[in-house]
């Protein structure tokens, strides 16, 4: 099987899949690139890989599933505030599942992967690259 994305932004669905192994994003693609590109500008990028790590639980069908919530209405105006409590108007949640710990810890490396002194480690890998292998 080919790598094969399935989205559906309509109803913040987005899922993808290789072989047997899969990512499956409870909230829009744009967002996921937008948190991508956002936490590097904001310099973020630890904070947001010790949320996902925090917040890693193991699901009773042995898949794994992490979380992070933004705030709503900061998210409106185009920035971006990771945040781990309700705000008033709600939050924008965004919730990642994988069926095996090593394909969720390749896509948390992705998204925020390790730093040294504040400097990215890894970089230039695509989703592809880093989170299919």
């Amino acid at each position: 099987m080919k790598n094969k994305y399935i989205t559906n932004l309509k109803d913040n669905y987005f899922l993808y899949l290789i072989n047997d192994d899969c990512v499956e994003l409870l909230g829009s693609l744009h967002l996921l690139k937008y948190i991508y590109f956002k936490v590097r500008d904001l310099k973020i990028v630890d904070t947001l890989r010790e949320l996902l790590i925090k917040n890693i639980k193991k699901k009773e069908n042995n898949f794994f599933e992490t979380k992070i919530s933004l705030n709503k209405q900061v998210a409106y105006i185009g920035k971006l505030n990771i945040i781990n409590h309700e705000t008033p108007l709600g939050n924008v949640n965004i919730k990642i599942i994988c069926n095996k710990k090593k394909i969720m810890f390749s896509f948390i490396d992705w998204i925020s992967p390790k730093t040294k002194n504040g400097i990215i480690i890894e970089k230039n890998i695509s989703i592809d690259d880093k989170v299919f292998k």
